[in-house]
């Protein structure tokens, strides 16, 4: 049977594992908490830097998309400006289309604008009776492009470049 001592032996034993492992445990308990929180924060932070990102590409693109819209606004407002002096003087004039170009090219809000051109719908029955309407308004050289026989053309009888893009065009 065991003895007093052998208990109290064992006993000393058992308390002596119970430090040796809280000896190893709390310091690694103390480590993977310290794990934890640091994961948590890098991972919090993480997102909020991702959100941020996203907030302002969201800002850049809302952005970008207004001076699109605005951009094509302006240009719809060129055209309208065009398609309203043609219904004015009743006739499609080079000299007048030429002093409206000028009068924009003026204008901040239209700068960046190349060229304006204006299309005349042509049925192919009336493809020479056109081309040589355009020889009498002075263009010699006038001739639809591409060359070729359909049903119907749409050439450019009139273009007018801005001053800024005219070497650009050419």
């Amino acid at each position: 049977q065991p003895g007093a001592g052998d208990v109290v032996r064992a006993a000393q034993r058992a308390s002596a594992a119970v430090n040796r492992l809280r000896l190893f445990l709390l310091p690694v308990l103390i480590l993977l908490a310290g794990f934890a929180v640091t994961f948590t924060l890098w991972h919090h932070e993480r997102q909020a830097s991702q959100r941020e990102l996203l907030s302002q590409f969201d800002h850049a693109m809302g952005d970008t998309v207004g001076r699109v819209e605005q951009r094509m606004a302006t240009y719809e407002e060129l055209l309208r400006g065009a398609q309203g002096l043609f219904i004015a003087s009743g006739s499609i004039d080079l000299n007048r289309f030429r002093d409206y170009i000028n009068a924009v090219n003026s204008d901040p809000n239209f700068a960046g604008v190349a060229s304006l051109g204006v299309v005349e719908w042509v049925r192919g029955a009336d493809y020479a009776q056109h081309v040589d309407a355009m020889h009498k308004l002075g263009m010699p050289n006038y001739a639809i492009k591409p060359a070729g026989v359909r049903d119907n053309y749409g050439p450019v009888i009139l273009r007018e470049r801005s001053e800024e893009h005219t070497s650009e065009l050419q």
